[in-house]
């Protein structure tokens, strides 16, 4: 026998072993029943495939839900495996030891709902979210709770994205950027803040918030600025302020007038 034969039998031993293992393996799952709880370790993952699967716990640190051609759809993981945020391939920011769930379409993050909660700190923090994400972009609606002691803070707000200028435009301007010599980097950074401080890539439109015992409905223009509060302060005081483009509070209509 030569070693070309002989390399060809063992290649087919192991692939006949490999199918036995699995009808074995079918066997036993099909004999035990409905399974009750499943621990999804790496060999089982790889090795363990069915249309559909019954039971009643399942336990793994991060599920992965994909469509038919593979692509990522959902992701829910624990707060150590969740991965950061990714853009075409290189993670541009981590979630901060946060667990939840995370929704994809054709590879783009898409939103998701996270909540985190630090309680080594002096004094303990909190957070939850859940966001919707405009295509390629970064958040459009979202409601978010933060608390940390007397700081407590919980509400609904919404944002504008310009069509014009996407998240992956942005990461684009930041590597052709750091090729740069400093000066020049800085300049096209500052042209860059400039452009987003006009308004011109959008910014946030609504907050309504509960904020220190203040309860608060913020109307805002293109450029993020608030044009008018609707405001119940701690007191129970109610009224509303018009604001002008830069920021200064021109009329107030309170309960009383």
């Amino acid at each position: 026998m030569t070693l070309d034969q002989l390399e060809r039998r063992v290649r087919l031993l192991t692939r006949l072993t490999t199918v036995l293992f699995l009808l074995l393996a079918g066997v036993l799952l099909l004999a035990a029943g409905p399974v009750r709880t499943v621990y999804l370790g790496d060999l089982a993952a790889r090795v363990i495939e069915a249309d559909t699967l019954r039971a009643k716990v399942v336990l793994t640190g991060r599920l992965d839900v994909v469509e038919p051609d593979g692509s990522l759809a959902l992701l829910t993981a624990n707060s150590v495996q969740m991965p950061g945020v990714v853009l075409e391939g290189d993670t541009v920011t981590t979630r901060g030891g946060s667990a939840g769930l995370i929704f994809f379409y054709e590879g783009h993050e898409v939103g998701g709902l996270i909540y985190r909660i630090d309680d080594h700190r002096e004094v303990p923090y909190a957070l939850g979210h859940l966001s919707l994400d405009q295509y390629r972009h970064d958040q459009v609606a979202l409601m978010q709770y933060e608390g940390q002691g007397e700081r407590q803070r919980a509400g609904f707000y919404v944002n504008d994205r310009s069509p014009a200028f996407d998240l992956y435009d942005y990461k684009a301007l930041l590597d052709s950027a750091a090729l740069l010599p400093e000066a020049e980097r800085r300049a096209v950074l500052q042209r860059f803040k400039t452009r987003a401080d006009a308004g011109e890539f959008g910014g946030r439109r609504v907050a309504l918030e509960s904020n220190r015992r203040m309860a608060a409905l913020r109307l805002s223009d293109w450029k993020s600025q608030e044009r008018l509060r609707a405001v119940v302060d701690s007191a129970g005081a109610a009224r509303i302020e018009f604001l002008d483009a830069e920021g200064k509070v021109i009329r107030i209509i309170s309960a009383t007038e």
